[in-house]
């Protein structure tokens, strides 16, 4: 087999890729048939446990107006250290634990519970950090969501497993309906990733659950005792819309073929280590790090560690900065746009924008797909995940139900550059897209999809301060066009005039498969193809250590340099 180094990858003939490319299709499209098969044979069979479990929990109560309770929410942040640094670096790690409250404030003429939550401290009060306020079926599925919560893909902490593709963990017989029996269970979320609960007989709220985002755990409850027999409320046996969870096809492209993240993440600078990180002096005489070092009186603390750390003191590759805490700052902070003069030193735009970067370098966060850590592997299922379905799903039900931005990793081998996305555009789907039944495994149905994704650029001037996104490439935006292949579980059908009246639903398998990837088969150009991860920063994190300087005092940079 013929090899050649170029730019110190290791690349294949075109020959080879396609080789590699059609072998790992077709394991994804076997393993996309074999899902189906057993989901249908299983569908009388999963529906049995959603309702023993539902029996055995003894949620025919519902909830009523006045329930209320309490759980802690431990996230994880996803680690942005670099693979030969230590073993840690393939790990998440966990951050201090976080309260939420639950309150259930009445039931709805459809026989919702409406449920206000609210971030607290561990006594239970508020912290002033946001709220939400939904609605929750009798399936335990959320019909509505309002408010400024930071919630993961999954909307953990607040919603909870699908309990219609719930299955029970062993040791676990729904059928026993002992009252102080807990029960365990796990469901696939709408990304194929998996969330496991244990749930006590009776309780609001399961005992734990745990997530690719965290875990969280029931700290207290009050239960309001009622005579009310509320087990024939509307909407009993109706199974609600779920906001969050649409696969359908033609629905997502009607309602989400294009979306702009609101607000818009700000273009800004990556702080290369390569440069010193933020002691870096290549764009002003006067650093970010020495100018908070003057302002807090830290004698350099700062600086020194930057530079050690983040900077010329730390062997590493060109690639290596600060990607992640400035795409972080991009989504959880608004744009600083004018200087600020504390403790008699000045900070520019541009020095708040480094400041906010280094002390958003960790953060909880949810993560979808994994890390490709070898420079020579695109061959492994990490190197083809993030997979079309997740890809699609994430952005239609994500950016474009939600309004959020979230970061990807657009380079798809082994370097990092996360960068916020803007907006999404998907193409129309038009009849010469269909490709129809699949000549092997006719249960599922091909359709090709084009959609252009734009993101915030991470290569302005510190000092630039972003202008306004109008759907084009610039010196703050840049696009990707990107094609695939769905996979769907029924067939397309087309209008007399070429639009997508009605479609199948979009498949994702448990084992994380769903689509091929189509933008060619040259290495130079799948290395810059799809997103390697994708992932949402959700809340603050200390400085663990692992990431973050810790002598940059985010207290006083919290209260002085934000907006």
């Amino acid at each position: 087999m013929k090899k050649t180094i170029v730019a110190g990858l290791l690349l294949l003939t075109s020959a080879q890729a396609f080789a590699d490319a059609d072998s790992y299709r077709k394991k994804a499209i076997a393993d996309t048939a074999h899902f189906l098969a057993e989901r249908k044979e299983g569908a009388l069979a999963t529906e049995g446990v959603s309702r023993r479990i539902t029996e055995q929990l003894g949620l025919s109560r519902f909830y009523v107006p006045g329930d209320q309770w309490l759980i802690s929410v431990t996230r994880v942040s996803p680690g942005m250290v670099h693979g030969d640094d230590n073993v840690s670096a393939h790990l998440n790690y966990q951050l201090d634990p976080v309260f939420y409250r639950f309150r259930v404030l009445q039931i709805n003429a459809a026989g919702e519970a409406q449920v206000k939550v609210l971030p607290v401290d561990a006594d239970g009060k508020s912290d002033g950090a946001g709220q939400a306020l939904f609605t929750l079926n009798r399936q335990l599925k959320i019909t509505g969501i309002t408010g400024n919560l930071r919630l993961g893909f999954d909307s953990f902490p607040v919603e909870l497993p699908d309990l219609g593709r719930a299955k029970l963990l062993s040791g676990n017989d729904a059928a026993v309906s002992a009252q102080q029996q807990t029960i365990a269970f796990e469901s696939p979320d709408l990304f194929s990733r998996t969330v496991r609960v244990s749930w006590k007989h009776g309780d609001l709220w399961p005992s734990e659950v745990e997530t690719m985002s965290g875990s969280s755990k029931l700290v207290s409850q009050e239960k309001i005792e009622t005579a009310l027999d509320n087990t024939a409320a509307p909407g009993r046996h109706e199974r609600g819309p779920d906001i969050y969870e649409e696969t359908n096809l033609a629905k997502l492209q009607k309602k989400f073929p294009k979306a702009v993240a609101d607000p818009v993440p700000w273009s800004g600078h990556w702080w290369p280590y390569a440069e010193n990180g933020i002691a870096g002096t290549k764009y002003a005489p006067d650093s970010p790090a020495a100018k908070l070092d003057r302002a807090l009186g830290t004698g350099g603390l700062v600086g020194n560690w930057e530079f050690q750390y983040h900077g010329s003191g730390r062997p590493g590759y060109a690639w290596w900065g600060h990607c992640n805490g400035w795409a972080t700052a991009a989504i959880m902070e608004t744009e600083p746009r004018k200087s600020r003069t504390i403790n008699g030193v000045e900070f520019s735009a541009g020095d708040r924008k480094a400041l906010l970067s280094e002390y958003w370098m960790e953060s909880g966060a949810d993560f979808l797909g994994t890390r490709v850590w070898d420079a020579n592997d695109f061959t492994s299922d990490a190197f083809w995940d993030v997979v079309p379905a997740q890809f699609h799903l994430m952005m239609t039900n994500y950016v474009g139900r939600k309004g959020r931005s979230l970061i990807v990793d657009r380079y798809t081998g082994a370097e990092v550059w996360n960068h916020p996305v803007v907006a999404y555009e998907i193409e129309p789907i038009k009849p010469d897209d269909y490709l129809g039944r699949d000549r092997d495994y006719p249960g599922i149905y091909r359709v090709n999809v084009t959609t252009t994704i734009w993101w915030a650029m991470d290569e302005v001037n510190p000092g630039d301060l972003m202008s306004r996104f109008d759907w084009r490439d610039s010196l703050f935006y840049n696009s990707r066009k990107l094609r695939y292949e769905l996979w769907l579980d029924g067939p397309v059908e087309f209008d007399r005039d070429g639009v997508m009246t009605k479609s199948g639903d979009i498949v994702l398998t448990t084992k994380g498969y769903g689509g091929q990837w189509k933008n060619g088969v040259n290495y130079e150009v799948l290395i810059n193809s799809h997103p390697d991860f994708m992932w949402v920063p959700l809340s603050y994190s200390k400085a663990t250590g692992m990431e973050k300087n810790p002598y940059i005092n985010d207290d006083w940079v919290r209260s002085n340099l934000t907006n």
